[in-house]
């Protein structure tokens, strides 16, 4: 999923309508300025759209629209609208309600935070346990994906030896048994091979073409003579 823009309306910071444009050709974008210029309001944002959580506001209070809303707003309708190139994703909070009310309501995009606390109590866990706070912002469903495709070709690979390496044995034991048919000539089996491999069978092959059209005839006439 690419993001291509954020739009606030009366929430937290954003008094006045305010759009956020995203770059959809990078992977990566960062977001920093001084202190009281709308960072939180936009991180809060994707989290309110896009989960149960309020972000930063949790902090506050997680049912008090008060610190939701922007100052001056009253009643009027909070906003927020995700545009991605797969869809659009808004969520609204209007008069005193306590919940937004999301469109569409399920199947939103997953998001994970880290916030400073967690951030920190994280440098404060034993290495060993660190993984576990920290696996459900790793994504190594590809990595998975790529060890399961390893292993389906290391399979695939295991089996084509086998049937190969069975092939060459019947090949061998056939080559084998000619030679001993033929009193075992030049008294090693793979230089007889090859010098019967060398062999200029073009006199042969039309040999055998003839004998193979004189016996399609034989057989036709001896089938009229039993007819007969």
């Amino acid at each position: 999923m690419k993001l291509n823009n954020l739009n606030i309306s009366s929430f937290r910071g954003a008094t006045k309508p305010v759009t956020i444009d995203f770059d959809p050709s990078k992977k990566i974008t960062m977001i920093f300025a001084e202190n009281g210029n709308g960072k939180s309001t936009i991180a809060d944002a994707f989290i309110c759209l896009l989960t149960e959580n309020r972000g930063s506001l949790d902090d506050k209070s997680s049912i008090d629209p008060q610190f939701i809303k922007s100052l001056g707003t009253g009643t009027g309708e909070t906003k927020i609208t995700l545009n991605t190139d797969i869809g659009s994703y808004s969520a609204s909070l209007a008069g005193t309600c306590r919940r937004f009310s999301k469109t569409p309501a399920t199947g939103l995009p997953p998001l994970r935070f880290l916030r400073r606390s967690q951030i920190i109590n994280i440098m404060n866990l034993k290495p060993s346990e660190r993984y576990n706070s920290l696996k459900d912002y790793i994504d190594v469903s590809s990595i998975y994906a790529a060890e399961e495709e390893l292993r389906k070709t290391s399979r695939e690979v295991d089996s084509e030896l086998e049937n190969s390496v069975r092939v060459l044995a019947s090949a061998k034991d056939t080559l084998e048994q000619a030679w001993i048919n033929e009193d075992k000539p030049q008294g090693d089996m793979l230089l007889w091979a090859k010098a019967q491999s060398e062999i200029d069978l073009s006199k042969d092959k039309i040999a055998l073409k003839t004998l193979n059209l004189l016996t399609n005839e034989w057989r036709a006439i001896d089938n009229k003579c039993k007819k007969f």
